[in-house]
This record gives C-alpha cells, structure tokens and sequence, in this order.
C-alpha cells in the first residue's frame, strides 16, 4: 500500500513538473529574444528620461551635437553617442580599446555611462546656467580651439533641432 501511494505521488509530480516545464519552455524564447530599441529621436529622449538625467533638454542636444545627429563614426563604430572619451578615473560603462573615445555594446550604455558621467561630475550645478558652466569646464574644455572659439555651450544652445 505504502509502495503505491509513493508511485501514485511520483507519477503525478512526473505529470505536475511535464506540465511546469512545457510552460517554461514555451516561455523561454519571449525572456531570451532581447532586442536593442532603434536609436532615434523618439528612443533616446524616452530613454534619457527614463533614467531621471537631469537637465534632459540640454542631454538630448548632447547626444544630437556629439553624435552628428547618429551618422558620426563614433557613433557608428563605438555606439558612442554622448562622445565620451576612454577613462580609468572614474565608473565607466565603456571599454577602452586603445582608442580616444569609449566603446559600449549598445546606445543605451553609452547614454547610462553618461548619467555615471553627470552623478560624479556634476552635482553642484543647480540650473541650467550652471550645468552649461561646468559643461564647458570639465566636459569639453578643449573645444575653443577645436570650433574657431566658439564655446561648447553656445553651440549647444545654437543647435537647431528637427
């Protein structure tokens, strides 16, 4: 009697897991199937809001200036939009391959390693003036020389958008 009420249970936890793992199973290609958004306008303002950047206007006109409206190399290449440079002095989510400029394995990564990028960097600036100040000063310094004098934050500012 014990002997057929344990095959009794053995059986129907055989019927009970067939069941659980068919289920599984079908499942598993919609958790594995990850598909990378497109970049465009619409994705990268959403998903700069998405991780509560501040100052998100003037992010965006980042990503559109540093990455030539999506048609730059960097871009391209390194799925750098934000045109941030290889670093080892401070959290990254980029690699460095021996080049200036960082390599992500998707947009997505670049424009988070931009938010670790404004967390450390960044804090102090209380409005929009002071953000445009300091990107300027730590972000793109070297820019007057690079863009006949012209500031990077007026070029920023001047950007006209579609």
């Amino acid at each position: 009697m014990r002997l057929g009420l344990i095959a009794v249970c053995l059986i129907l936890m055989g019927f009970g897991s067939a069941v659980k793992v068919n289920t599984i199973v079908q499942r598993i290609p919609v958790y594995l199937e990850h598909k990378e958004d497109p970049c465009n306008d619409e994705t990268v303002k959403a998903y700069i809001q998405s991780l509560h950047l501040r100052f998100p206007d003037i992010v965006y006109r980042q990503v559109i200036l540093e990455s030539g409206h999506y048609q730059s190399p960097i871009f391209r290449d390194l799925n750098n939009l934000m045109g941030m440079e290889a670093t080892a002095g401070r959290p990254t989510l980029g690699v460095n391959i021996g080049q200036r400029f960082a390599k992500y394995n998707s947009w997505k990564e670049s424009i988070a390693d931009y938010a670790l990028w404004q967390t450390t960097m960044t804090r102090e600036a209380r409005n929009e003036e002071e953000y445009y100040y300091l990107l300027d000063k730590i972000y793109c310094p070297d820019v007057l020389e690079e863009n006949s004098g012209i500031p990077y934050s007026t070029r920023l500012k001047q950007l006209k958008l579609q």
